[in-house]
């Protein structure tokens, strides 16, 4: 949709808020790119009560890993890698920043949510958990539906 940032959407289709009061008073948006001759700097911005939203992670999820823990980020920090957020193909993939490496790379676009927000929120009352919930955190994948909610 234009005009709505994709880390947005991603976070919806993801269950999880950007911001929590009790994890992050603030979301921080950054590219893991080069804007025209000036690099991709954003090690001042991290912080632990933050929501880290990094948009064209690229293949290398090790180096923003390693940025991020060098920036203070705990290694059992949840993370989530987005893969088409809100459409038919879209994947989701829950890890920890420890274990982002291992994560399989994703088809562009892609962004990563780096977080405590990131971290699985319990079912809701009524819903059935998901027989992956005890799974390890990397292996979970989740994916849209083509079935129609009703209000």
């Amino acid at each position: 949709m234009p005009g709505v940032t994709s880390a947005l959407g991603a976070a919806a289709a993801a269950k999880i808020p950007l911001t929590d009061r009790r994890f992050a008073s603030k979301v921080v948006f950054v590219s893991n790119h080069a804007a025209g001759d000036t690099p991709a700097v954003w090690d001042d911005v991290i912080s632990q009560d933050a929501t880290h939203v990094v948009y064209m992670p690229g293949a290398d999820y090790s180096e923003i890993a390693a940025r991020l823990s060098a920036g203070g980020l705990n290694g059992r920090t949840p993370c989530l890698v987005v893969a088409n957020a809100t459409l038919a193909e879209q994947q989701i993939h829950r890890t920890t920043l420890h274990q982002l490496a291992l994560e399989p790379r994703l088809p562009a676009p892609a962004l990563l949510i780096i977080g405590e927000v990131a971290r699985p929120l319990p079912h809701f009352e009524g819903e059935k958990a998901s027989p992956r919930a005890a799974s390890k955190p990397h292996e979970e994948v989740l994916h849209l539906t083509d079935t129609p909610i009703r209000a």
